[in-house]
C-alpha cells in the first residue's frame, strides 16, 4: 500500500520538477520587459497600474499557508483512508463502515475548505487585475484631459497591462505550486523508512 501511495504522490512532484525552471524564467522575462517599457514610457501611469499587483503579492503568502495546511490534511486523511481499506480483523464490518463514513466526511470538508480558499485567491487576482485596467483608464484619461499625455499612450498601457497580467498570474501559480510541492515532498520524505 505504501508503494502505490508514494508512486501516486511522486508523479505530481516529478511533473512539477520538469517545468520548474523554464516556465518561471519565461514569465519573469515577459513581465520585466513589458513593465520596463511601461515605466520608461509613462512612469506615473505605470506606477498606478503596478499598485494593483501589491495587494495580490501581500495576500498570496497568507492564503498559500492555508492552502498548504488543507492540502497536507487532505493527503494525510487520504493516506489514512487507504490504509483503512486493508481489512482489519479486530473490528466488525459496521464499525469499519462508520469509520470510513467519518473519514470520507472529513476529507470532503477539508476539500471544500481548500477549494474555497483557492477560489477566493483566484477571485482576488481577477478583481485586482480588472481594477488595474480601470485605474489606468481613469488616471490616463485624467492626464489626457490635462494635456500631459496622449490617448495612444493610454491605449498602449491598457494593452501592456493586459499583457502583464498573464505572466504575473503564471508566476503566482508557480509560487503556489512550488509551495504545495514543498509540502508534498516533506510528506513523502517523512513517510519513507529512515535509512539505517
Amino acid at each position: 500500500a505504501r508503494v502505490s501511495m508514494i508512486a501516486a504522490e511522486t508523479e505530481q512532484l516529478g511533473g512539477f520538477v520538469g517545468e520548474a525552471v523554464g516556465q518561471p524564467l519565461l514569465s519573469a522575462g515577459i513581465l520585466l520587459s513589458v513593465a520596463s517599457y511601461m515605466l520608461w514610457t509613462e512612469p506615473q501611469v505605470a506606477l498606478v497600474a503596478f499598485a494593483f499587483f501589491i495587494p495580490s503579492l501581500l495576500i498570496a503568502p497568507w492564503l498559500q499557508k492555508r492552502i498548504n495546511r488543507y492540502g497536507k490534511q487532505r493527503t494525510e486523511l487520504l493516506r489514512e483512508l487507504s490504509q483503512g481499506v486493508v481489512v482489519d480483523e479486530g473490528h466488525s464490518e459496521e464499525k469499519r463502515t462508520d469509520g470510513f463514513k467519518d473519514l470520507i466526511g472529513e476529507i470532503y470538508a477539508v476539500r471544500v475548505r481548500l477549494y474555497a480558499v483557492k477560489l477566493f485567491a483566484k477571485f482576488l487576482n481577477n478583481f485586482m487585475g480588472h481594477l488595474g485596467v480601470l485605474a489606468v483608464l481613469m488616471f490616463g484619461g485624467m492626464l489626457v484631459i490635462e494635456g500631459r499625455t496622449d490617448i495612444g499612450v493610454v491605449v498602449a498601457f491598457i494593452s501592456g497591462f493586459e499583457r502583464i497580467i498573464e505572466p504575473a498570474r503564471e508566476l503566482l501559480n508557480f509560487y503556489r505550486q512550488q509551495s504545495q510541492m514543498r509540502v508534498q515532498y516533506v510528506l513523502i520524505r517523512d513517510s519513507l523508512p529512515s535509512a539505517p
